[in-house]
């Protein structure tokens, strides 16, 4: 449960730097995902539920909110595999953002050095 929680927190910043790059509302977008990820995990919720279906939230499982409708929709069976698959989706998604705030670090980094006047001493 740590873990899906960990993880609905990262989510919505992935899809922040792959889908809204530029835009200056960052927080407004970020709270949009992640009001938007926890209402798509709760329609799967009471779709698994009236479907009778643990395989079918599965499915979705690259959203870490959807490991908190599996742990609950007969998910007791499966801990194991259930925290394996949310630790790895959680680290993949880490992985990712590590990714782009390296690239993104680095081209800022470059830009810096490109604009700065060199530091050569004037000879007369």
């Amino acid at each position: 449960m740590v873990c899906s929680i960990l993880g609905s927190f990262f989510f919505p910043a992935l899809w922040q730097t792959i889908f809204f790059k530029g835009e200056g509302q960052r927080i407004g977008n970020y709270l949009l995902v992640y009001v938007g990820s926890g209402l798509f995990a709760s329609v799967l919720a009471i779709l698994a539920e009236s479907m009778n279906s643990e395989g079918f939230v599965w499915l979705f499982a690259f959203s870490p909110f959807n490991f908190m409708v599996i742990s609950e929709n007969g998910g007791h069976d499966y801990r194991e595999v259930i925290l394996a698959a949310n630790v790895a989706v959680d680290a993949l998604i880490a992985v990712i953002l590590v990714i782009v705030a390296l690239r993104q670090r680095g081209k800022a980094l470059s830009q810096h050095l490109l604009a700065s006047p060199e530091q050569t001493p004037e000879t007369p």
